[in-house]
């Protein structure tokens, strides 16, 4: 009997397609915000976080929902429980990281209201000495749940027979590590005066083309998985497992099959 798998295939293609959305709306904002003044920024990224994020957000919700059905109906509990130590690793650094900045941002905000007649000189620091170093630890934390992301889509691989899943999660990783790369190019060429600090923005492009692609070879692959795979997965395999399990003669030593009454060589009862 085949167990269709129809509704955790559809939930995987609608949370790349969310995801895709939003690496597709950041592509927009990321020119935008690399040619606007620094005053400009601020509101900039506040409008794209907003829409972008709701978006992910919606892809991570359902991305985990597809992970743990077919954690389920794969058996194989390492399909959702890598997703989810990735996401749990993230937020913990990720809290580490904000409370930080929090700090520092607050020590830099009692030099504004003790001298509330430079404002730009402030907005300056708090790009050069918070924004950034933030978004750099931050493009490095996403590392963390990409290499997870990885594991769990080899786990989702080897149990659908979809390969494609293998590259999807090494391109996670290539996009982790792109984005990470070329921040850190970006603040140390910006910090060497080199660079504008509203250039570093368009460094972020690389990594999101780079995941974009991912995300839409996930679609694909999740749209391949064969709808009797299960069937083959759940039902095949344990009997064919079955059928593997073999004794030996206490006798002669001949293997025999595991619930054979008489040796197949001496005929001697086991």
């Amino acid at each position: 009997k085949e167990v269709p798998i129809t509704t955790n295939k559809n939930l995987g293609i609608a949370a790349s397609a969310f995801t895709c959305i939003a690496l597709i709306f950041s592509f927009t904002t990321i020119g935008q915000t690399a040619t606007s003044s620094i005053t400009n920024i601020a509101f900039l990224s506040l409008s794209a976080g907003i829409l972008s994020s709701a978006f992910s957000f919606l892809g991570l919700i359902l991305f985990l929902i597809t992970m743990y059905g077919f954690s389920k109906d794969y058996q194989e509990s390492k399909i959702f429980q890598y997703v989810l130590y990735g996401l749990i690793a993230a937020i913990v650094l990720g809290v580490i990281t904000v409370l930080i900045t929090t700090i520092i941002l607050i020590s830099h905000i009692g030099s504004l209201i003790t001298d509330p007649s430079m404002p730009t000189q402030f907005t300056q620091d708090f790009y050069q000495q918070i924004l950034v170093p933030s978004l750099l630890i931050s493009s490095f934390i996403n590392v963390v749940p990409a290499i997870f992301n990885m594991l769990a889509f080899n786990k989702l691989a080897n149990n659908s027979t979809v390969q494609l899943f293998r590259t999807v999660g090494k391109l996670g990783i290539a996009a982790a590590v792109a984005t990470f790369t070329l921040w850190l190019i970006g603040a140390a060429l910006h910090f060497a005066g080199s660079l504008n600090i509203t250039s570093i923005y368009s460094f972020v492009i690389v990594g999101s083309a780079i995941s974009l692609v991912a995300w839409v070879l996930a679609a694909k692959a999740y749209y391949s998985i064969p709808d009797h795979s299960l069937s083959q997965a759940n039902w095949s395999q344990p009997a064919l497992q079955a059928s593997k399990q073999t004794k030996y003669c206490l006798y002669c030593g001949a293997e025999n099959a595991f619930s054979a009454e008489y040796c197949v060589r001496c005929g001697k009862k086991q």
